[in-house]
């Protein structure tokens, strides 16, 4: 779909679902660019980030009833149902370059007001090169987790690497309560790769004693400052996993630094 302006930037409401995802991709494909819209934003900061960034074209999931919960449809020029465009026929792949935006990521800014962060496809590929570089032991039969919100930049390292690998991603639905929902996804699943934030760790410390997940490889902390006692803790649940933590600002794309973990060399 094409707005009046030929604008590129399509707006898409993050509800964590088949639908959504596949609605990023398409964007993608499709040689336009992705602006998430929390469905757990108020009305007046979407239509702030849907102003910003000139989005003529909202894509969603649910019905215009439940999308106009979140969005004001007075503010965009078509709203479309990805459920609803499923026999659209078959996707034709645009070539990228590498200056194109994929995506615009919208921040709280120190002001309090949405500040856009576009991120390019070269900074992607930047990102995805220096990612493996870290020499992850990594293939098809591993099993990811994806935990955040699809506003948050993290999702784009928790769903596009394992997709990458023709991998397995597990995702937490919005409604739950995700602390256990996670636990739940790490246990029945053996996910190998899991990307946590500390806070999380902290609601399961209670339970520390009774989790033992032996499947797990790689545990990478982030978004937050990682205290040195919970992590000591934790080590134990996860006897077989590496900790690695990772850290970067939405502006660095991702993650641009990064600490492994050992009780040898951690630090306070």
């Amino acid at each position: 779909a094409q707005t009046g302006s030929q604008n590129k930037n399509v707006g898409i409401v993050t509800y964590n679902d088949i639908e959504t995802y596949a609605a990023i991709y398409a964007v993608w494909f499709s040689g336009y660019t992705f602006v998430p819209l929390n469905f757990k934003n108020p009305v007046d900061r979407n239509s702030t980030i849907i102003s910003q960034a000139e989005i003529g074209v909202v894509l969603s999931s649910k019905d215009r009833g439940k999308t106009a919960e979140c969005i004001d449809l007075n503010t965009v020029e078509y709203i479309f149902s990805t459920q609803q465009v499923s026999d659209a026929g078959e996707l034709s792949i645009v070539e990228r370059l590498p200056s194109d935006t994929l995506y615009i990521l919208f921040t709280s800014g120190s002001t309090g007001l949405p500040k856009g962060v576009p991120i390019s496809f070269r900074n992607v590929t930047a990102f995805i090169d220096a990612f493996f570089a870290l020499n992850f032991n990594m293939n098809g039969n591993d099993r990811f987790l994806q935990m955040f919100d699809l506003t948050f930049d993290v999702s784009v390292a928790c769903t596009l690497i394992p997709l990458l690998l023709g991998a397995c991603v597990f995702t937490v639905p919005p409604d739950s309560v995700k602390y256990t929902y996670v636990l739940n996804l790490l246990r029945k699943y053996n996910i190998t790769f899991a990307t946590l934030v500390p806070s999380l760790l902290s609601y399961l410390f209670p339970f520390f004693d009774r989790i033992i997940l032996p499947e797990l490889k790689y545990c990478v902390l982030t978004a937050e400052a990682s205290q040195q006692l919970l992590v000591e803790k934790w080590a134990k649940c996860i006897p077989n996993s590496e900790i690695i933590n990772l850290y970067g600002p939405t502006e660095a794309t991702i993650w641009c630094t990064g600490y492994k973990w050992t009780p040898e060399n951690s630090k306070d």
